[in-house]
């Protein structure tokens, strides 16, 4: 969960930035300046995106696990009622 909310704080400052850069500090950055600037809206980014992969793959495990545990279940699940029904069958039979 913390993972989400960094990557939602970095994708909102390189948000901020990128509007900022492009009205506010557009012709206020000397060469240098805006180099750095852009350098760093730009690592912001990346920074975002790479968390953003991190929660994918963190997804992905967590769904593959509770697939495999889903299906686990499903088959305990079958299997219990195969032999209650083979008990119940076995009851019924005339001597």
């Amino acid at each position: 969960m913390r993972r989400r909310w960094f990557g939602g704080i970095c994708l909102g400052i390189s948000a901020l930035m990128l509007v900022l850069g492009m009205t506010v500090l557009k012709n206020r950055l000397h060469l240098q300046t805006f180099l750095y600037y852009w350098l760093i809206c730009m690592l912001v980014t990346a920074l975002t995106l790479i968390i953003a992969l991190l929660d994918l793959r963190a997804v992905r495990l967590r769904s593959r696990c509770e697939q495999s545990e889903l299906m686990s279940r499903t088959l305990l699940e079958i299997e219990q009622t195969k032999k209650e029904k083979a008990a119940a069958a076995k009851e019924k039979l005339p001597l």
